[in-house]
């Protein structure tokens, strides 16, 4: 659970049989629910996000959000995570600034696959179609952009030099980020779109 302690309710979602049922709870600890410590985290260290453990939890009627089948939460999830992640372009695009100051042309031949990215990933978007073809696409097109948001934070690295360990430098900061961005909302498809993706700069 990220932001613990920052809300005074929260909403879960979980699996019930072959239903998902989303439901409100309190955001405070109770013999029902078990909140860890927080985590230290490579990335997002302020965000206060803690494993949470649900012990005979009760939830009213009132306090129950949605129901829907396991299949129809399954249908509507794979939609999403297909969807670009505009932060990943966001990391991308920080470190292409950044990296213009000290290898401009190397930030030119990267900004130029990045804007490629962009148009193709939001014209997939765009097109609002949830055919399995079209989804694949956009599964690729989201794998790419990590790969990218990745490669672009290692050429600032290798670009700054030692500098970029210091804790207090953006190039660290950035690689953590575009490091996260390739394991949040992933899914087994999106996991090997982006392995193939990395595996294809090697081939």
């Amino acid at each position: 659970m990220t932001s613990w302690g920052m809300a005074g309710m929260y909403s879960v979602a979980a699996r019930f049989d072959d239903q998902v049922v989303y439901f409100l709870t309190e955001g405070r600890p109770s013999p029902a629910l078990l909140p860890s410590p927080p985590l230290a985290l490579a990335a997002m260290g302020a965000s206060s996000t803690v494993r949470l453990a649900f012990d005979d939890l009760a939830v009213s009627d009132d306090d129950v959000l949605a129901v829907m089948s396991f299949e129809e939460w399954q249908a509507r999830d794979r939609i999403a995570t297909a969807q670009p992640n505009p932060a990943a372009f966001g990391v991308a695009t920080t470190c292409l600034r950044l990296l213009s100051q000290t290898a401009e042309d190397a930030a030119l031949v990267l900004g130029a696959e990045v804007d490629a990215c962009r148009t193709r990933s939001y014209a997939l978007a765009d097109a609002r179609r949830t055919d399995d073809a079209h989804l694949a696409a956009m599964v690729d097109a989201r794998a790419q952009s990590l790969e990218l948001a990745v490669r672009c934070a290692t050429a600032l690295v290798t670009s700054v030099g030692g500098r970029a360990m210091a804790s207090g430098h953006p190039a660290q900061r950035l690689l953590r980020e575009a490091a996260f961005f390739t394991i949040q909302a992933q899914t087994p498809a999106l996991r090997r779109a982006t392995l193939a993706q990395l595996v294809s700069r090697t081939s």
